[in-house]
């Protein structure tokens, strides 16, 4: 394997192994979405559609802002 080569699949590697810790990082806090949101519906708080985009949305910036 050429030198230029093994950079590519070198530098693949790292951007796969950074993509896997974001990938878990978002299942955790999914995770923690879904309990909260189970703990509410059994309780009979449920929250509505829009109430949830608005966390979603709060979160993704965070999320983002982290990188």
């Amino acid at each position: 394997m050429n030198n230029d080569m093994q950079k590519t699949l070198d530098e693949i590697k790292r951007e796969n192994s950074s993509l896997k810790g974001k990938c878990a990082n978002y299942e955790i806090a999914l995770k923690g979405l879904e309990q909260k949101l189970d703990t509410n519906v059994e309780t009979g708080k449920g929250i509505s559609e829009t109430k949830q985009e608005e966390w979603m949305m709060v979160w993704k910036k965070e999320q983002d802002e982290e990188m």
